[in-house]
């Protein structure tokens, strides 16, 4: 068999001419969050050699769980159809510089493929193989990780992107169990670069894997992830940013100070110093505010899916079971709106008999995810460290809250008006009635501002959602605490009321709920479908007061709240409205297809946000 020869530095010219097609490349990935920018150029401002051992594979079988939204299906198998050139690979830290004058950095790991019936007689020689015409017949492993395909000397050779292979993942695991980087480029990166182990990194996590105990996650991530022998989980961290990464701070606190069972063990990260900060650091360790994080490995958590996945399988089995009850033709048990009112009312009294005979068995998985949420939360609040000590609230906090909210909200619909002309028709109805009431839900906003409302500032999840929890037989695991990709570091670092994230978790099952009403059978009748509506907002309302239930009854987490009720209630309609705006700008961002589900939370916090207004100009109007 022959080994082709790739040299140990990435040719020039083909970073040349990556450049030029990574613009359209990146706006094809999931991972890539510029969508709704536009840009400028792309260069490659690193280049990183994680492995040069020759592997002389003829093909490679990859696993992926394909996802949609949250969801993960039955894991498939893909077949490689062409050749590696050698189990080499490079990161690239590649700079997307926008045309409003903005830029975001990313990593895209490569390798490069070669036709069985290439000729290595110019390769054997170490020779660079010449750019040439475009081919277009050069069997690939996937067309989507194809990135820069041309014809040289030796014959057809593409450069792919690397994510999708799984010795690319064994390489990554290598360095990561490696307390020395040892990668290089011809250059300065291996000063730069290091690995961290924390206490919980042992032995047992450096066995050597294969191919076959690779499983790599594609789909709806924002970072790139495989889980090697059900034993770690590697992460590769995609949109890069210097500083302290909130994912593995948190995870390594919990792991290592707070010894929280239900989180994955941070075991180890692998660090970079970018060319920028060498002045400041040139000899010696870097700190982690100084350094980006590039990759890290916990421990994997066996499980039965996230529990995104878990809800819709469980609502889904529900359907029928719900068109064949007699009682859904009657109103009355029906509960009222999805306000944070009512939930706080409904999380004080058991479901009728029709809820707990359809879902009781949810109402109390959710019950138990609640209180491992207040508890995940007393968790981070116990330190002293200034990092992680709980603060007061105050009216300079409540301020800027209102203000955050209300730039939040204007962000979001000024991109939703730009995008308005380019929608269907039935959702650009809805985005107008929205846009709308933009002014009712700032005003709503600056309400929050105006008295104290007493409570505790902590570090929290910051991106809770159910896709973040895995199903275990009998409980819950709760993971990537990156915070919303889309927010800068340090406010993903800022200590918040842990209501955020309850918010959060609130506004994910009304994902759930709508997703679930979208995929009814197509043989069910409109009388049925209205009838599945009804059901499914009732099961969100009864379903968040169970989740607030088990959240509010555990001990210790009242003093971490505000006292009042009102100012409970207020405080969580107010981050119910920030998440709402955020989902709208993520989805116009990644899934157009969707942007009706957080219109139509808007429009229902619009309408909660009008009568609280209206109440509370009547109080001040009429005070007793």
């Amino acid at each position: 068999m022959n080994t082709f020869q790739t040299p140990e530095r990435f040719p020039p010219p083909w970073i040349r001419e990556l450049e030029h097609q990574l613009p359209s490349f990146l706006t094809r990935q999931r991972w890539f969050g510029g969508k709704a920018r536009v840009i400028r150029g792309v260069h490659v401002r690193e280049v990183i050699l994680i492995s040069s051992e020759p592997a002389q594979r003829e093909s490679v079988s990859v696993a992926h769980e394909q996802t949609e939204g949250n969801a993960k299906s039955v894991p498939s198998s893909a077949q490689v159809g062409t050749r590696l050139a050698e189990a080499r690979f490079w990161l690239l830290i590649v700079e997307v510089q926008y045309a409003d004058g903005g830029f975001d950095r990313y990593t895209l790991p490569v390798t490069m493929g070669v036709s069985a019936a290439v000729s290595p007689t110019a390769t054997e020689r170490g020779e660079v193989p010449p750019l040439g015409r475009p081919s277009d017949t050069l069997p690939t492993m996937s067309a989507e990780a194809a990135i820069l395909r041309f014809f040289s000397v030796d014959g057809e050779w593409v450069v792919y992107e690397a994510s999708c292979i799984p010795s690319f993942w064994l390489a990554l695991a290598d360095l990561l169990t490696r307390q020395s980087s040892g990668v290089s480029d011809g250059e300065d990166v291996i000063a730069r670069s290091y690995v961290h182990h924390t206490s919980a990194f042992s032995l047992t996590h450096v066995a050597a894997f294969t191919q076959g105990e690779v499983r790599i996650f594609a789909g709806e991530q924002s970072q790139s992830l495989a889980v090697l022998r059900q034993a770690v989980v590697v992460k590769l961290f995609r949109r890069l940013e210097e500083g302290v990464t909130p994912d593995w701070e948190l995870s390594r606190f919990l792991t290592e100070q707070a010894h929280f069972a239900h989180v994955p063990q941070a075991l180890a990260a692998w660090f970079y110093r970018p060319r920028i900060s060498d002045v400041a650091s040139r000899t010696g360790t870097p700190s982690e505010e100084e350094s980006v994080l590039l990759a890290m490995m916990t421990s994997y958590c066996p499980n039965r899916g996230d529990s995104w996945s878990c809800t819709l399988a469980e609502l889904h089995s529900l359907g029928q079971r719900v068109m064949e009850a007699e009682y859904v033709t009657s109103e009355l048990w029906l509960p009222g709106s999805a306000s944070a009112g009512t939930w706080l009312t409904l999380s004080q009294q058991t479901p009728p008999a029709p809820w707990a005979e359809l879902a009781g068995r949810q109402f109390g998985k959710m019950a138990l995810l609640g209180q491992r949420t207040a508890e995940l939360h007393l968790a981070l609040a116990d330190s002293s460290h200034p990092s992680f000590a709980p603060v007061s609230t105050d009216l300079a906090w409540q301020a800027a809250l209102a203000s955050r909210l209300a730039q939040q909200v204007k962000e979001s619909f000024d991109l939703l008006r730009r995008q308005l002309p380019h929608l269907p028709p039935a959702v650009a109805t809805l985005a107008d009635a929205v846009l709308q009431r933009q002014e009712v839900l700032c005003q709503w906003a600056w309400q929050i501002a105006q008295r104290p409302v007493d409570g505790q500032l902590i570090r929290i999840h910051g991106d809770y959602h159910l896709g973040q929890v895995l199903c275990t037989d009998d409980d819950f695991v709760i993971l990537d605490f990156e915070g919303e990709p889309a927010r800068p570091l340090a406010e993903r670092r800022r200590k918040e009321s842990p209501l955020r994230d309850v918010a959060g978790m609130l506004r994910s099952f009304h994902y759930a709920a709508a997703v679930a009403e979208r995929s009814a059978p197509p043989s069910w009748t409109p009388a049925q479908r209205q009838t599945w509506a009804a059901w499914l907002h009732g099961w969100y309302v009864w379903i968040a007061a169970a989740f607030l239930r088990g959240y509010l009854q555990t001990q210790g987490i009242e003093r971490l709240l505000p006292r009042c009720t009102d100012d409970l209630v207020q405080l969580l309609g107010i981050f119910l409205v920030e998440k709402a705006a955020y989902e709208l700008a993520y989805e116009l961002n990644h899934r157009p297809d969707w942007l009706e589900i957080p219109l139509r939370g808007l429009k229902e916090l619009a309408e909660q946000a009008r009568a609280a207004s209206l109440s509370e100009n009547a109080q001040s109007v009429n005070p007793k």
